[in-house]
């Protein structure tokens, strides 16, 4: 083998006896002589005589082997550009599913900033409405009874108080 040399071949189609200039780097060519020397109408019986020379284990059978190779080839091509689409298919179905995550995302973000939003008002409703009852409370409970219900009142103002303050997380 030369180094640098690379095999190569041309490949022939038999039906119109034309090259069909597909040019196969890395697998020789056939000898298509004597399919050629047939289809051009030469004498059966020089066809035969040269067969004979050629050794049939040999030439016959790298024939053949050649024609395995083209043939797994061919399918390794086709196999390639199968996983090739499935590859690109499965790439835009990924890009669609992160859109999509993407816009859940900013859905429930602000889902969640308008709840927040939300719960903030009703809190400062409440803490307004608390401010009206105490002062109500104390203008119209007489003296006497705030003392009796003191406990039973500061235990409730307590417990809204600590409702109040625990806001919702943003």
């Amino acid at each position: 083998m030369t180094k640098g040399a690379v095999n190569a071949s041309l490949e022939f189609d038999l039906q119109t006896l034309k090259p069909t200039y597909r040019l196969t780097i890395g697998l020789p060519g056939r000898s298509n002589a004597l399919a050629i020397a047939e289809r051009l109408g030469l004498r059966q019986e020089i066809i035969d005589m040269a067969r004979q020379d050629i050794d049939p284990p040999t030439e016959l059978g790298a024939d053949d082997l050649l024609d395995e190779i083209r043939r797994q080839r061919d399918l390794t091509a086709e196999s390639y550009a199968l996983a090739e689409r499935a590859r690109k298919d499965a790439e835009n179905t990924r890009n669609q599913l992160n859109r999509r995550l993407d816009d859940i995302e900013n859905r429930k973000d602000a889902i969640l900033e308008a709840t927040q939003e939300k719960a903030e008002e009703e809190l400062e409703a409440m803490k307004q409405e608390l401010r009206e009852l105490r002062r109500i409370w104390r203008v119209c409970r007489p003296r006497r009874r705030r003392k009796q219900n003191w406990r039973k009142w500061l235990k409730k103002l307590r417990t809204l108080k600590s409702a109040m303050k625990r806001k919702p997380a943003k």
